[in-house]
């Protein structure tokens, strides 16, 4: 069963416990102190407003920056060493044409596929998926580059548009 302390600073960075613990609360042994995540937690917004034919055979990659278009070579550099932990999306999909079955979310480092997850291909409007996974299961170094796309599955295609995709990733500090 968790402590008290454990209770009360669960998902606190060690700096925020230092600030609690200077300012008179319980004295910790921080560096042995096991109920926090080290590292820094980051979060990138990317999207895509006008539509985004999704085909088979044929990724289609997010903007970032101003519609800046990701593909394998561009995308986030890591400033750190760390692990891909979370993805969400919000989108719109129109009506896809073909036997067209699903739409595959990928996220990438440096080229290759590292994470994938399956989203609907029905049509409708802010549709919604999100994924997680446990920290050290898809890492990456300083210097990679990181993006996400999009391909089909079967036959055919869809337009996704209103694409809002949240990454989330620790940095190993």
């Amino acid at each position: 069963m968790a402590s008290k302390t454990d209770k009360l600073f669960k998902g606190m960075s060690t700096k925020k416990i230092a600030n609690v613990a200077s300012m008179g609360g319980e004295v910790l042994d921080l560096p042995n102190y096991s109920g926090v995540d080290k590292g820094t937690k980051q979060n990138t917004i990317m999207g895509h407003n006008r539509n985004l034919v999704v085909t088979v055979g044929s990724e289609k990659f997010l903007q970032i920056a101003d519609l800046v278009v990701m593909t394998d070579t561009k995308g986030l550099t890591a400033i750190h060493d760390g692990s891909i932990v979370g993805i969400s999306i919000n989108w719109n999909n129109g009506m896809p044409s073909g036997k067209f079955s699903n739409i595959n979310m990928r996220v990438k480092v440096n080229g290759s596929n590292v994470w994938e997850n399956d989203i609907s291909a029905s049509m409708g409007t802010d549709k919604e998926a999100y994924f997680t996974q446990a920290r050290g299961t898809d890492t990456f170094s300083a210097g990679d580059t990181i993006s996400v796309c999009f391909e089909g599955d079967g036959s055919g295609n869809i337009t996704m548009s209103k694409v809002i995709v949240s990454l989330e990733y620790y940095y190993d500090d």
